[in-house]
C-alpha cells in the first residue's frame, strides 16, 4: 500500500462525521440531516492531502436507530481486524463531538466508554478530540462546554496525549486535522491486540465484555416485550377491520422485529472475528489464485474481504494508489 494510511472518523449520530469527510473530499459519503443515522457500515474514502495518500473511514455511531451497540461494535471491529491482518497502516482516530449539545448525554457516555476500550490507553496519543457545530452556538457557551469536556469526560484522554481541535466546518481546517494525524506513528488498538490472542470472541475483549453484560441484563425484559407484542397482535387480528388491522399489525410487527434484532445481537459478540476475518481473506485470495489472477494492491484484498459495500469504493481507491482498474 506504500505511503497510504487509514484514519478513523468516529462519534455519535449527528456529530458531523460524514460532513467532516465530505470537507476532505466533496460528495464522497451521504450526509444525514436528521437524528436517523445514514452511516450503516464503515465507509472508506481515499484522498490526497499534500504529499500523503489518506483513507478516511466514516464509521457508524453506537447510538444507531436500528442496529444495537453490539452490532455496530462488530462492524467496526471486523473493519479494524481486516486492516490489521493486511498490515495496512492506521494513524489514529478523529473523535467528533457536537458542541451545540446542551449536555453530555447517556449515549455519548456509553460511546466514550466503549471508545476507550477499543483504543486502549496506549493509543490515546493517536486520538484527536474535535468539537463541531460551533456556528450553531454562542462562542462563550461553546468555550464553557469545551472546558467542561476537557476537565470532565475527556480528561483522561488528554492527560495521555489526546489533543483537541475546534472545527470551524471548513475544508482547510479538516485537512489541518488530518495532516496532524498523518504525522503520528502507526498505532495498533487494544481491541486489535485482544482479538489476535487465541482467536478470542468479541465478548472476551474489554469493549465486548461490557456490551455483553448489558445485553444479558436486557434479554429477559426484551423477551417479555416480544410476548406482549405477540399477544397484542393476536388481539388486533380478531378485533379490527382489514384497513386498521394492516396498519396496526405493521407497526406492532416492526416493534417486535426491533426487539428481536437486539436479542440476535448477542450472537455478534460470540463471534470469533479474528478467525472469521482470516478465513475471509484466505478465501478471496484463493479465489483469485484459482482464476490465475494476481492482486494489484492490498486494498483489493481489503475491499473483497469486507464485502460489497467496501468493494464499491475500489474504483475510487485504486487509481489514487497508482493502479489501473478494469
Amino acid at each position: 500500500m506504500g505511503s497510504e494510511s487509514l484514519i478513523l472518523v468516529m462519534g455519535v449520530t449527528g456529530a458531523g462525521k460524514s460532513y467532516f469527510i465530505n470537507q476532505l473530499k466533496p460528495n464522497s459519503v451521504t450526509e444525514g440531516h436528521s437524528l436517523v443515522s445514514q452511516t450503516k457500515t464503515c465507509k472508506l474514502v481515499q484522498m490526497k492531502i499534500g504529499a500523503c495518500t489518506v483513507a478516511a473511514v466514516d464509521t457508524p455511531g453506537f447510538d444507531d436507530d436500528e442496529d444495537s451497540d453490539a452490532v455496530v461494535l462488530s462492524k467496526i471491529t471486523r473493519f479494524l481486524t481486516t486492516q490489521y491482518l493486511l498490515s495496512i497502516s492506521l494513524k489514529g482516530i478523529i473523535l467528533l463531538h457536537d458542541i451545540s449539545s446542551t449536555r453530555f448525554s447517556g449515549s455519548e457516555k456509553r460511546y466514550l466508554n466503549t471508545f476507550r476500550q477499543i483504543c486502549g490507553e496506549h493509543a490515546f496519543a493517536n486520538v484527536a478530540l474535535v468539537t463541531t457545530m460551533w456556528a450553531s452556538v454562542d462562542k462563550s457557551i461553546g468555550l464553557r462546554r469545551e472546558e467542561e469536556l476537557q476537565i470532565g469526560p475527556w480528561a483522561d484522554l488528554i492527560s495521555k496525549g489526546s489533543y483537541t481541535f475546534q472545527y470551524n466546518g471548513t475544508p482547510d481546517m479538516a485537512q489541518t486535522i488530518a495532516v496532524q494525524m498523518m504525522a503520528k506513528d502507526d498505532v495498533v488498538l487494544q481491541i486489535q491486540e485482544e482479538l489476535k490472542i487465541g482467536h478470542c470472541k468479541l465478548e472476551s475483549t474489554s469493549a465486548g465484555a461490557k456490551l455483553a453484560a448489558q445485553l444479558e441484563k436486557q434479554l429477559e425484559e426484551r423477551r417479555k416485550i416480544i410476548q406482549d407484542l405477540n399477544a397484542r397482535l393476536a388481539v388486533e387480528k380478531r378485533s379490527r377491520n382489514p384497513g386498521e388491522k394492516r396498519n396496526i399489525n405493521q407497526r406492532l410487527a416492526a416493534q417486535r422485529e426491533k426487539q428481536l434484532r437486539q436479542i440476535r445481537a448477542r450472537d455478534e459478540l460470540r463471534a470469533k472475528i479474528g478467525e472469521e476475518t482470516e478465513k475471509a481473506i484466505e478465501e478471496v485470495d484463493n479465489n483469485k489464485k484459482r482464476k490465475r489472477e494476481k492482486w494489484k494492491s492490498r486494498l483489493q484484498i481489503f475491499a473483497a474481504a469486507l464485502g460489497p459495500v467496501i468493494a464499491l469504493t475500489v474504483n475510487l481507491i485504486l487509481p489514487l494508489a497508482g493502479v489501473k482498474v478494469g
